[in-house]
Order: C-alpha cells, then structure tokens, then sequence
C-alpha cells in the first residue's frame, strides 16, 4: 500500500497493490475491483480507479485514503491508555457503520471481513467502512452462501459451523465491532481455535459492564449478537431504531449523518 497524490486535482489516495501470483485469489481481487467501483457512499471506502502491471502481474487500485488510519489501531491505543470512548462517540461511529452496511446491503452486497482493522477513520470524524476484498454481491437465486470467508474473531455462529448465511453475517460482525468499540476488546476470545468458535457457536462472551453503559447500547449488542441469524435485525431495521427507542442518539448526531441513503 502507497499513499499517493492524483495528478489532475493533488488528492491524496492509496495505491493498493495485488499480485495475483502471490495471493493464488484473481478472482477476488477482480470482484473488490468492480464492487468499489461501483460503490459510491461517503461511509464506504471509494476506488476512484485501477490500472494493471502486466510484466509483474499486478492491479494497482486508487483509493480513498483515510487520514486517521484503522479502527484497530484506535482501540489498541485507547486499551494501553484505558481511555474509553464515550456512549455518544459510540453511537456516532455505529451510527455511521450502519449507514455504510445500508450501502452495501442495499446494493445487494454481502461484506463478509467487517472488523475494525477494515474500518477507516477521517479525522473529521467521519467512519467509513474499507477493504471489500473478500466481499460477495448476491442474487436471487443466490440469497444463502456457503464459502468461508472473514476472520475467526468476528465470524458469526453460522459461519463456525459451515453453515449457509447471508447479510445477517455481516450484522453479527457488525455486533462484534460495536462490542470492541465500548469495552476496547473484542467479546470473543478462546484459548484456541476450537474454544473460540464454540463461544462464539454459543453466543458466549462477557457482559458489557452496566455501570459504563446504557441499557440501549447493551441490548443493541445483544440484538446483533444472536446466535439464530434469524433473529437478528437488518440493517433497515438498526436504522429505524435511530429514530425511536431503544435508541437515543446525541442531538447533532442526525444532523451530521442524516444522509443514509
């Protein structure tokens, strides 16, 4: 990855580079490719092009480049200091997570790796969700899937068991984010692989501390972290709650983010 200016108007990007030999995955980097460029939401990492290096067998992707790095790195930092963020930062960045997962499910598109290491900060405060790679658009003859894809912290309960799933995957690992935004670690943790995918088969994580949280915001994460998909609430469905219980948001937080469309 490159950080880059564009030559007709001096923005600033990334350039992200994929060696199609060395990652053994065209098919995926050509389906990020044209899943990006399609894309177009200010909680969604924009791809303002790409160009190909034949003699090295690479895509060069131009993308929009984030000023205030990755989520992760935000919470990493925050767990050494034990400098938690407040309910209404909180809700303000879940609040524009769900904005950006309107995006894509609205488009038909199925994330597949939401985690905070693929969530982008601007330092205007403004989320936006990054790195589609592994991302799946779906059709209607194509609503269930069955490929495992992600990452093993954030991966829902279907997922673990190889189960077929849909848009409700992304909504558990939207949960599991939310979570770590709050308590700064992620809720599920196991001494090996094997544990982990059984806490997380059984919805087995530590309760978020009451004194630290709203009930809003407790009953938010448990929504999401439903071990039945079934159950779990759209992304329409989160949205909808910003304008009535259970949730209450900060006054300026509509008024800031009031484009979800």
């Amino acid at each position: 990855v490159f950080k880059v200016r564009r030559k007709k108007n001096r923005q600033l990007c990334v350039l992200k580079e994929r060696k199609f030999a060395e990652l053994g995955r065209k098919r995926d980097i050509l389906n990020e490719v044209a899943l990006l460029e399609r894309l177009d939401h200010p909680n969604v990492i924009k791809c303002y092009g790409h160009f190909w290096d034949h003699a090295s067998g690479a895509l060069y992707m131009v993308l929009e480049y984030a000023d205030a790095g990755d989520l992760y790195s935000h919470v990493i930092k925050r767990r050494m200091k034990g400098s938690y963020y407040t309910e209404g930062e909180i809700w303000v960045m879940f609040y524009q997570l769900c904005l950006g997962l309107n995006h894509l499910h609205s488009n038909g598109v199925i994330h597949r790796d939401i985690k905070s290491l693929n969530i982008m900060m601007c330092k205007d405060g403004m989320v936006k969700i990054g790195d589609l790679g592994v991302s799946r658009q779906v059709g209607q003859e194509t609503m269930m899937l069955q490929t495992f894809y992600g990452t093993p912290l954030y991966a829902s309960p279907e997922l673990c068991e190889n189960k077929p799933y849909n848009e409700k995957t992304d909504i558990w690992s939207l949960g599991v984010v939310l979570y770590e935004i709050g308590c700064l670690t992620p809720p599920f943790s196991g001494q090996n692989l094997i544990s982990l995918a059984d806490n997380i088969r059984n919805a087995r994580y530590p309760e978020m501390p009451r004194n630290m949280f709203s009930e809003s915001l407790t009953r938010m994460v448990a929504m999401l972290l439903q071990k039945n998909y079934q159950k779990r609430p759209s992304i329409k469905q989160i949205l909808s709650w910003f304008k009535e219980p259970p949730v209450l948001l900060p006054q300026n937080t509509e008024s800031k983010f009031k484009d979800g469309n």
